[in-house]
């Protein structure tokens, strides 16, 4: 099917989208649920909850801390005001020092996102 042809600069083309129906007429119109978007990530790729709790955790601990133990840890999330859930967390590390966030959250057995080539 041929494009009409622009006749003025000043209007916006017609587009054929009886395509863009037919398309659309043959899609469910329901909203994708969380366990839908869970089964369509990418491998390597956090889920959404995941992201967030790893977020919450940042917030939780002063950047500057670092490299902290646990019991560091625990003082800036503490000054941080912290969930309970949080402290709790914090709580069940292992002795050792943390050098970021992201070893405190791979520790505490949360999933690590892969590196993009």
């Amino acid at each position: 099917m041929s494009q009409p042809e622009i006749t003025s600069d000043k209007v916006a083309p017609v587009v054929d989208d009886s395509r863009s129906r037919e398309y659309s007429a043959r899609q469910p119109h329901e909203q994708a649920t969380s366990e839908d978007r869970h089964h369509r990530m990418p491998e390597g790729t956090l889920q959404p909850e995941e992201i967030d709790a790893r977020t919450e955790l940042a917030q939780s601990i002063q950047g500057s801390v670092f490299p902290a133990t646990r019991e560091e840890l625990l003082a800036s999330a503490e000054e941080m005001d912290a969930t309970p859930e949080i402290m709790a967390s914090l709580r069940q590390l292992p002795d050792g020092t943390y050098e970021n966030v992201q070893e405190v959250w791979a520790t505490l057995g949360g999933s690590i996102e892969e590196k993009r080539a």
